[in-house]
């Protein structure tokens, strides 16, 4: 029985996935690939679901204890690799790596791929068992034909480490942004009201703790001057070791420190309406949500943090604080509350010097030239701006 060629994307989640290969998806179903996307079924994966693939549940563990769950996983994962024997595997995040590594290895002659996208969890939550995750990442990557990178300090981790030959390693800025679809709109009138803005999951490595405290230390600062809304876009997520406290920030909503908009289906409209983003993370691969803010002309304030500052020009694009720091975040905020013409100046050349270099074509087009490597045919796409 002669198999059509495919070739499998294996995440977390599938929104997760399906965000940022949406175009190495048109592109390899266009050269006669089915492609079948691995990972946890969430509420909003329709948003980037065109029907041109086949999606199949795979509820993984976040953290790295749960061993019977693990294995269960890797035995499902194993059955789809022996049974469509796929041409390439393309995984994201270090935890479906290692699942798919060794699933991979019923089928040898499949072409195998790590994506570092964040390192989160790995080394921040798990550091007790560092040893053993080093020695099985280092496994994982010996298999793999590349490793791509999203930011040089990853790079330097996994290098310092020795888990991967430098051969192997493929940098560069993902998960890109749809320029097509981010982009400046005028905003709606609002006299000198202020909108500030922060996009991430509800984990305490996001910085939720620092933004919430910034913005009520902004908001009293300007109390009977000008009106700031801080705005916080967000799911609780409830698998994730290092989950937010929901009630911590029901309590600052209710409050009216911030507004939490647990989800959006027009996010795109609400980033356009800031005026600055911020985003303290601890820790990244290279936040798409810079990116999409970047994309509409809007300056950041993120911490000086790995993945954060590889996306931030600090006094260019926006700025750079000191990590888990509150005073420098409100500081930077006000000065570009202070100063339209500043955040106009910031918002253009974040376009220009982040997002348009950063593209969703640029990105999926690097990550396809490691397919190209190793044997795929499939061509080149150009930049829709």
């Amino acid at each position: 029985m002669s198999h059509q060629k495919c070739h499998f994307l294996i995440g977390t989640r599938w929104f997760g996935v399906l965000g940022p290969t949406q175009l190495m998806i048109d592109a390899l179903v266009e050269q006669g690939y089915r492609v079948y996307v691995f990972g946890q079924k969430d509420d909003h994966y329709a948003r980037y679901y065109d029907d041109n693939c086949t999606l199949i549940e795979i509820n993984m563990a976040r953290s790295y204890s749960a061993f019977w769950r693990d294995f269960k996983d890797i035995v499902r994962l194993a059955y789809y690799v022996r049974k469509y024997k796929p041409e390439g595997i393309h995984s994201f995040n270090p935890k479906p790596a290692l699942l798919s590594w060794v699933a991979s290895t019923v089928s040898p002659k499949t072409k195998f791929f790590i994506g570092v996208t964040g390192l989160g969890n790995t080394f921040i939550r798990a550091k007790s068992m560092e040893p053993l995750i080093t020695r099985a990442l280092r496994a994982a990557c010996n298999r793999a034909s590349y490793v791509f990178f999203q930011n040089n300090d990853d790079v330097e981790l996994f290098t310092e480490k020795n888990i991967v030959k430098p051969e192997k390693i493929k940098k560069f800025i993902g998960p890109g942004v749809d320029l097509r679809i981010f982009k400046p709109a005028p905003k709606t009138e609002r006299g000198d009201d202020i909108i500030v803005s922060c996009t991430a999951r509800l984990i305490w490595q996001k910085g939720i703790r620092e933004y919430i405290e910034a913005a009520r230390i902004v908001k009293e600062n300007y109390a009977g001057k000008r009106n700031i809304t801080f705005k916080l876009y967000g799911e609780v997520d409830t698998q994730h070791p290092d989950v937010v406290d929901a009630a911590f920030v029901a309590t600052a909503h209710d409050e009216g420190t911030i507004e939490h908009i647990s989800w959006t289906d027009d996010i795109v409209h609400e980033i356009q309406q800031s005026d600055i983003f911020v985003l303290h993370s601890y820790r990244e691969g290279a936040p798409r949500a810079i990116l999409e803010a970047s994309a509409c002309h809007v300056p950041t304030v993120g911490a000086d943090a790995i993945g954060v500052r590889e996306l931030v020009q600090d006094g260019v694009t926006g700025y750079l604080t000191p990590l888990t720091e509150v005073q420098p975040i409100v500081d930077a905020i006000s000065k570009l509350i202070d100063d339209p013409d500043l955040r106009k100046k910031m918002g253009d050349a974040a376009r220009k010097r982040i997002a348009e270099p950063f593209s969703l074509v640029n990105s999926s087009d690097a990550q396809m030239e490691m397919y190209r490597a190793v044997g795929y045919k499939i061509p080149h796409l150009a930049e829709e701006v």
